[in-house]
């Protein structure tokens, strides 16, 4: 049952993502958790900037 090609649900033993120790959807994820963490972060850290300008701002 193959979804992409180079990505099978059964790893076929002659495929090279079997070969491989880490599927490549695995290290796309990984990727993308990432990125999703670290954009987070500096949107976080943003929001806390622009929050502590506003409430100095406000006083």
């Amino acid at each position: 049952m193959r979804i992409f090609p180079g990505l099978s649900l059964i790893a076929d033993d002659d495929s090279p993502a079997a070969k491989s120790p880490i599927p490549a959807y695995v290290v796309h994820l990984v990727g993308i958790m990432l990125l999703g963490i670290i954009l987070l972060r500096i949107m976080q850290h943003s929001m806390m900037h622009s929050g502590l300008i506003a409430r100095n701002h406000l006083t």
